[in-house]
């Protein structure tokens, strides 16, 4: 395996590359703010810029580290429209496997942005990086995200039963569908 980190890379019509602290802007008012797009997820929107400043420095930090993590530019625009990341690289590294977790703002949804920037990330790791297997999760309750993981190949492997995190109860009241790839 090769422990590549994040590098660039493009699609048709997007740049998936590291957060830059002049990205701020867009990724607060695209998506890190969105209410409609974090309702699945495990974190609740962001209200203000000074929230959105510390997650970026923390993101930039972990590059230093070695970290897997995609901002997703439209290249039409520039724009910040979403993210991308592998969660827990190091172990990703030492397993060769890698769990991904992406999110995309909901003014962007059901344009093919998400499978396009997937597609991309999971070419990477397993052609360039050299990982075996590939895999994602969502929210029982977001059944386009899991459309998006067919789209790009992925294969149903597990439903785990009350384990997604609702941020408006703070309970695990949801279930979370897993998927995976297998590199061919």
């Amino acid at each position: 395996m090769n422990d590549l980190g994040t590098k660039t890379l493009f699609t048709e019509r997007l740049i998936l590359r590291k957060f830059e602290n002049e990205d701020l802007l867009s990724i607060f008012n695209n998506w890190i703010s969105d209410k409609k797009m974090t309702v699945y997820l495990g974190w609740k929107a962001h209200n203000n810029l000074d929230e959105t400043r510390r997650i970026l420095s923390i993101w930039r930090d972990q590059y230093k580290d070695g970290a897997y993590n995609w901002n997703i530019i439209l290249k039409e625009t520039g724009e910040s429209i979403g993210n991308i990341s592998v969660i827990n690289y190091k172990k990703m590294m030492e397993e060769n496997n890698a769990y991904m977790y992406y999110c995309i703002g909901s003014k962007y949804w059901k344009k093919g942005y998400a499978t396009e920037a997937l597609r991309e990330v999971i070419h990477y790791l397993s052609n360039e990086v050299g990982i075996e297997q590939i895999s994602a999760g969502f929210d029982s309750l977001n059944v386009a995200s899991g459309k998006v993981l067919e789209k790009v190949g992925m294969d149903r492997t597990s439903i785990l039963e009350k384990m997604g995190f609702n941020p408006n109860t703070k309970m695990y009241d949801t279930d979370r569908v897993e998927y995976s790839i297998h590199k061919k």
